[in-house]
């Protein structure tokens, strides 16, 4: 069993046409997003107005939005609102837009489709819950103090940390507090 805490302030922090995106993780370690990487997690403010999502042939994403609101458009369908805290799923092949009418924040995953299988979840627990995980997981806090048990283990995160969880051998830990839970099987 592996587990690290990544803070935000050490993130990777690049500017993009629509604001700042902060990268928290990347697999392979070292590698870029220019880079063939498999699983990418990032947090990004988005400017008010119109941008393009960057292209990821081969690539699946999930969005999740933590302040503000944003539409999207992929293929260049009908523009559709996206809710604070619900999960966004959509490919990298697609040509997609965004628009926002405030400054916003957003949680991202990028992962290789032909490689791994993702199930991401909120979760917002004022008592510690019981969930299932995989042997490898990601759990980003978004929202004050989070508590964490697991394999004897007991882990406090705070505001904008990300707990990777890494070669699990059991399959259920405890959560308490407002996080984003993504779960990673490999193909």
């Amino acid at each position: 069993m592996k587990f690290e805490i990544i803070k935000y302030s050490n993130a990777t922090k690049t500017q993009w046409s629509g604001g700042l995106t902060a990268q928290l993780y990347i697999k392979p370690d070292n590698y870029t997003v220019k880079d063939d990487f498999d699983i990418r997690i990032s947090v990004a403010s988005i400017n008010p107005g119109e941008n393009d999502f960057t292209f990821y042939r081969g690539y699946e994403r999930i969005l999740v939005i933590l302040k503000g609101s944003i539409e999207i458009s992929s293929k260049n369908s009908k523009f559709e609102n996206l809710k604070e805290f619900k999960i966004h799923e959509f490919s990298g092949n697609d040509s997609t837009k965004s628009k926002a009418l405030q400054i916003s924040e957003d949680f991202n995953v990028i992962y290789k489709k032909n490689k791994y299988n993702i199930e991401a979840k909120i979760i917002d627990n004022k008592e510690f819950e019981e969930i299932e995980i995989f042997r490898d997981n990601y759990i980003y806090n978004y929202d004050g103090i989070s508590e964490i048990k697991f394999e004897n283990q007991d882990i406090v995160l705070k505001s904008k940390e990300l707990l990777l969880l890494r070669e699990l051998d059991e399959k259920k830990c405890s959560i308490k507090g407002k996080v984003i839970l993504i779960k990673v099987i490999k193909r």
